[in-house]
């Protein structure tokens, strides 16, 4: 049993919010909130446009037809072939900025069938919404690094749907529920989620140069600062047991093992750290 004291933060933010509606309409493409964000992010796109899609999704929809239902109807009312109502029809720059998405649309569709949602929403954070981001926010490099953190976390799926139900799951801070005492469960938080909480024992993960403290905090002395305080919140959460966990190396899809660097917040601790060091070795 376990419980998330994560990120409602996290997934209210705007970026996280594009790209979970990218995959809701490619497993879902009548889902009308979530296209409504995808015009937002697509450049040249408006509501009215959005509102002619929408319509059209309507009309096209047949029984088993939801795969690839938003490219056909962008291809039928951006193409030669006039719709049915010839209101529906798009041309010009608004056309172009469909097809553009139509074209989006088809590639992550190819990526999560060739590598998985990670492989998709990896592209996706480099290709289309990187220009966005660009355009629409100063931080746009750190929205592009959480997306990164996102797709890790979308790694173990192959399939849109388990990820969209696991991640609904996670946003809500779900705990599961077979009559274990409160007190007997995981508990899985961010560091600004347990200020003021304590624990009996308590793992920090991820202590390496780049993960904590973050690659984009390590690029502003006052974001290095600011992981230096959450490090020492951190550690503080533990009554009676505290495990520093870092991974030697990281390993990549093409199996390249890649050696990484002890967080500095470690390394800050030598010559006579006040902690007994393991090294665990997983086989197979």
């Amino acid at each position: 049993p376990y419980s998330v004291r994560s990120g409602l933060r996290f997934f209210e933010q705007a970026h996280i919010k594009d790209v979970i509606s990218f995959f809701r309409v490619l497993s879902n493409p009548l889902d009308e909130l979530a296209l409504g964000r995808v015009f937002g992010v697509q450049n040249g796109l408006g509501r009215k446009t959005a509102q002619k899609v929408i319509q059209a999704l309507r009309k096209q929809k047949k029984d088993g037809m939801d795969v690839g239902l938003l490219e056909t109807v962008i291809e039928r009312i951006t193409g030669n072939k006039s719709p049915n109502d010839e209101n529906l029809k798009v041309s010009g720059a608004v056309g172009a900025a469909l097809v553009e998405l139509a074209e989006s649309m088809k590639i992550m569709r190819h990526h999560v069938a060739q590598g998985g949602v990670r492989e998709a929403m990896l592209w996706f954070a480099e290709a289309p919404y990187k220009s966005y981001a660009l355009r629409s926010y100063s931080n746009a490099e750190d929205r592009i690094e959480d997306i990164r953190g996102l797709a890790e976390f979308a790694a173990r799926y192959d399939q849109i749907e388990p990820f969209l139900s696991d991640l609904a799951l996670a946003a809500q801070g779900v705990q599961t529920a077979d009559g274990n005492p409160e007190e007997d469960k995981l508990v899985l938080s961010t560091i600004h989620q347990a200020k003021g909480l304590e624990w009996q024992a308590v793992f920090i993960l991820c202590l390496c140069d780049g993960m904590f403290p973050s690659a984009p905090a390590l690029r502003d002395p006052e974001g290095e600062e600011e992981e230096r305080r959450l490090f020492h919140v951190a550690v503080t959460r533990a009554k009676e047991y505290l495990y520093l966990c870092r991974p030697a190396v990281s390993e990549s899809e093409n199996d390249f093992h890649k050696i990484l660097r002890p967080s500095r917040f470690l390394t800050e601790l030598q010559p006579n750290p006040p902690y007994e060091s393991w090294e665990i070795i997983l086989e197979g």
